[in-house]
């Protein structure tokens, strides 16, 4: 009888165990769902879940830290660059569903211990993709913005492929791959930008989405494609983004995930060129929104047990 009840003790315990920092839904969760750091700091948040699918992170202000996604996807770094508040959302969708379920982690930016000096640097962007005898400009961001000495040299990992001036200007020798660095002269802090040089630059001429308006209900998610011209461009690269991130927030592949009602503009910009193609997105709550019109315009209750069937086909369609 004893073992039975430990059998049930154990069954019981591992049903409703919680994971630490487990999301509400139990199908993603971080390492921590808080942190604190100083200006110049790194952390590194792992992701768990409970089945295979897409993992994408994002930031809710990219001025006090920004994210280096792992290459698995499961790992992030966060990067701290000013003191201040900012929410960390790992967003995850499950294989052959289209709920996408959220982590969080709180993140406190704190000023560093000695303002004056350097404690980071950042460079903008953090790769290019360059024709040979092409030039593109690279800035660098000095952290924090109280630090006293914010000089900051160049370099070049292979001169022959790729030079870079005193100004931060990239010019492309010849075809290969280089880094373009830049350091602080206070504390020799460093970032680089992966360059890539190409024989022959085929350029982008423009871009358009699959849909120019389009709904996704909360909760679940709707994939935008980009199309860009001409096929055989050389930097496919695309940005996303959304003008409201609290209705709809995009991922870096063009995945959109319903936040809650209303209407977001979801962006995508093309590296080479900074083309735009804009999509209008709705969020909506679901068939309850086809319920709730059908009543506003007088439809009795038998007809609204006829239409609620025809209302879930639709809306999943």
């Amino acid at each position: 009888m004893s073992r039975i009840r430990v059998f049930v003790a154990v069954a019981l315990l591992t049903l409703f165990a919680t994971p630490p920092a487990a999301s509400a839904n139990g199908e993603i969760w971080l390492d921590r769902d808080s942190a604190r750091i100083e200006v110049g700091s790194r952390l590194v948040l792992h992701a768990e879940t409970r089945r295979s699918g897409d993992i994408w992170w994002e930031t809710s202000d990219h001025a006090v830290a920004d994210i280096a996604p792992g290459a698995q996807g499961r790992d992030a770094t966060v990067r701290a660059w000013r003191p201040g508040t900012a929410t960390v959302y790992a967003h995850f969708a499950p294989f052959g569903s289209n709920s996408v379920f959220t982590a969080i982690c709180r993140l406190t930016v704190i000023a560093n211990s000695n303002p004056r000096r350097v404690a980071a640097v950042r460079l903008t962007p953090e790769s290019l993709l360059l024709g040979r005898g092409e030039s593109r400009s690279l800035t660098a961001e000095v952290f924090p913005d109280t630090a006293v000495n914010r000089d900051v040299d160049w370099e070049s990992s292979d001169p022959s492929t790729i030079a870079v001036d005193r100004n931060g200007t990239v010019a492309a020798l010849r075809p290969g791959r280089a880094w373009a660095r830049v350091v602080t002269r206070d504390g020799g802090h460093r970032a680089e930008c992966d360059v890539e040089v190409v024989e022959r630059e085929i350029r982008v001429e423009g871009i358009v989405l699959n849909h120019a308006s389009s709904y996704v209900i909360r909760d679940e998610t709707r994939h935008l494609i980009a199309y860009i011209t001409p096929e055989n461009a050389t930097n496919k690269k695309v940005y996303w983004s959304t003008s409201n991130p609290n209705i709809a927030s995009v991922s870096r592949t063009g995945i959109v995930v319903g936040v809650r009602r209303g209407i977001a503009i979801i962006s995508a910009m093309t590296e080479d060129g900074g083309f735009v193609a804009e999509c209008e997105m709705e969020v909506r709550d679901g068939w309850l929104d086809f319920v709730g019109g059908c009543a506003t315009l007088g439809a009795t209750p038998a007809a609204l047990v006829l239409l609620i069937p025809l209302a879930c086909l639709l809306i999943r369609r």
